[in-house]
């Protein structure tokens, strides 16, 4: 194998290795010290959280338990 093509696999099957959420990847893309925090946004407990995640699959405001974020985004849940 011709040595570029060699590197070229190489290259290939480090990239197919990595993920969109790979954490090295991603703080060498970003390098901002940036935490990802990765979350089930299919929970639906009654805990602060579970509302939370049912807040925001929300398509109308008004069934939003906390207010301020209810507030904060009704203009564009209404276009």
């Amino acid at each position: 194998m011709e040595l570029s093509a060699q590197i070229n696999a190489e290259l290939d099957k480090a990239i197919d290795d990595l993920t969109l959420f790979d954490d090295d990847l991603m703080s060498k893309v970003f390098d901002d010290g940036a935490h990802i925090i990765y979350v089930n946004g299919k929970y639906r407990g009654e805990d602060d959280f579970g509302k939370l995640a049912h807040d925001f699959n929300c398509k109308d405001a008004d069934d939003i338990y906390f207010k301020p974020f209810a507030d904060g985004v009704r203009h564009f849940k209404k276009n």
